[in-house]
């Protein structure tokens, strides 16, 4: 599951984009991948043009950027591949785009909200709800 808290989107994968997306999270290049899924991937010639389409997709979904140094990878074992080849694939879901948009903590203006602290509640009467069972328990 990937998800992108700007755009209030997620994101699955279907083939070896899973692969792909974990190389990525390592710090390997789209180079080091085009490689990786031309010599180990038995697919012929679509496997390159496949790959570099997957990658397209991530770019305009903005879940990856093109950067002008090359991370530093990590320790990472390049995924074994599969015994067959299937094409990667990204899925978009919108369905929980307003829950994943709602940002209660920076959601903020120049008086309320993180970092400042909400002014203190009244204590008393003013919570005391006429008819409710708790009421009797709310200091006075």
């Amino acid at each position: 599951m990937i998800v992108n808290l700007d755009k209030g989107l997620y994101f699955s994968t279907d083939g070896v984009g899973a692969s792909i997306w974990a190389m990525i999270v390592a710090g390997r290049t789209a180079d080091e991948i085009l490689l990786w899924a031309k010599d180990g991937l038995d697919a012929g010639d679509v496997v390159a043009a496949d790959v570099a389409e997957f990658l397209d997709d991530l770019r305009e979904n903005e879940l990856v950027r093109d950067v002008a140094e090359t991370p530093e990878a990590g320790d990472f074992d390049v995924p074994a591949a599969p015994a067959t080849y299937e094409k990667p694939a990204l899925n978009v879901y919108a369905d929980m785009e307003e829950l994943l948009l709602l940002d209660p903590i920076h959601d903020v203006s120049d008086d309320a909200g993180w970092p400042h602290v909400a002014p203190e509640q009244p204590r008393g009467e003013e919570l005391r709800v006429e008819g409710s069972p708790l009421a009797e328990h709310l200091p006075t």
